[in-house]
């Protein structure tokens, strides 16, 4: 179910091991005067940055098992960009309000999360379809200190991140997602410090 690519799109660095990236995708949204990046990266396969339809339950299934597997891994990265043409730049990471940070002389700030799975058990099983139920995580909705790095915003947006405050970093190549925030798997992936798994199924 989850494959790896020949060619990864980056890797995780954190404490006890490394992982490939399999999967990263970003998200435009332009402003009048400032911009946002939404990037989701991920240890495990997800066929397409656009959130499945309720009859489409493969789909479905299968970006479920990607959050909620033993091993999985999940940085979620908002960038901000004010009055500039490129997305390349050093965004440090604040929790601080992001109209209070950005301005002429300081025009990148980025926001962090992290989600990763340490522990799963075996709560179903439909012929090839196993489900998972996380039973102990690792997650922190607000990284205070750290800073991301775009180096190249060709058709894919290339990166560096580091989070000090839990010792993790990696490296991305994230692919366009060419639809709307609404209709991707953003609001979902962001769900995930507020809800149940129940809620994400539903």
């Amino acid at each position: 179910m989850f494959l790896l690519l020949a060619c990864a799109s980056g890797s995780f660095r954190y404490a006890g091991g490394t992982d490939p990236v399999v999967t990263a995708f970003y998200l435009q949204e332009e402003g009048s005067e400032r911009d946002s990046l939404s990037v989701l990266i991920a240890n495990s396969y997800v066929d397409s940055c656009k959130m499945p339809g309720p009859e489409d339950t493969q789909a479905f299934e299968q970006m479920y098992l990607a959050i909620n597997r033993e091993g999985a891994r999940i940085a979620r990265l908002t960038l901000h960009r004010f009055r500039k043409d490129s997305w390349i730049g050093d965004y440090p990471l604040s929790a601080d309000p992001v109209d209070t940070l950005l301005d002429d002389r300081d025009p990148f700030v980025g926001e962090a999360s992290w989600y990763a799975v340490l522990e799963a058990q075996t709560v179903g099983e439909d012929g090839l379809i196993v489900e998972y139920e996380p039973t102990e995580t690792e997650e922190e909705w607000v990284i205070p200190d750290g800073d991301v790095r775009l180096t190249r915003d060709d058709d894919r947006i290339h990166g560096e991140f580091g989070f000090e405050t839990i010792d993790v970093s990696g490296t991305f190549k994230a692919s366009p997602c060419r639809i709307s925030y609404d209709d991707s798997i953003f609001p979902l992936v962001d769900l995930l410090g507020s809800a149940s798994n129940d809620d994400l199924v539903d």
